[in-house]
């Protein structure tokens, strides 16, 4: 199944500096079952679009963060 690899991360230099320390990097696996609730991972796993917020967050280090995330599908439904 999907495995919720981090494919390329962009964005303001002092935030991308605190999402590392927290895996938010290129290369880093965000799977439910890696890294319990967030938004990778349970929009992999529900197949829908999902925001998690805070303290939603299974790791409390990721509690500063307000994350979405939505599967992108073909034409027939498949990731």
């Amino acid at each position: 199944g999907p495995c919720g690899t981090l494919v390329d991360t962009c964005g303001d230099p002092f935030f991308l500096g605190k999402a590392e320390r927290v895996a938010l990097a290129s290369g880093a696996s965000w799977h439910e079952a890696q890294r319990g609730t967030n938004a990778i991972g349970t929009a992999l796993a529900e197949m829908d679009s999902i925001e998690i917020q805070g303290g939603e967050h299974f790791l409390e280090r990721n509690g500063f963060l307000t994350c979405a995330a939505a599967p992108i599908l073909s034409g027939t439904g498949q990731l």
